[in-house]
């Protein structure tokens, strides 16, 4: 009973599950990472109109804020990763 209680309620029993989605992750390629970031945000607006939690003719506007913040993040990233080389770059070559 008490083993039963612990497996449905103390995270600590999730270590396998926690494993096998970071060894999943590990496999992603650099490649297919943004594809995979993209679908996962567009799927998760296609679950909120498949359950009707999207009002009525907002599911076109709410893709579009999805992917708008999908394109921003990755231009941050994009950013920061050109600022760390130009950095380097400037203290390897003064």
């Amino acid at each position: 009973m008490f083993v039963r209680s612990r497996d449905n309620s103390d995270v600590r029993s999730f270590g396998a599950v926690f494993d096998e989605c970071k060894q999943e992750l590990q496999e992603i390629h650099l490649n297919i990472a943004p594809d995979t970031l993209i679908n996962t945000f567009t799927g998760h607006v296609m679950v909120l109109r498949y359950r009707k939690l999207l009002k009525k003719g907002c599911y076109e506007k709410a893709l579009s804020l999805a992917r708008e913040m999908i394109s921003s993040w990755f231009t941050k990233q994009i950013a920061h990763v050109q600022d760390f080389f130009t950095r380097f770059r400037e203290d390897l070559f003064p």
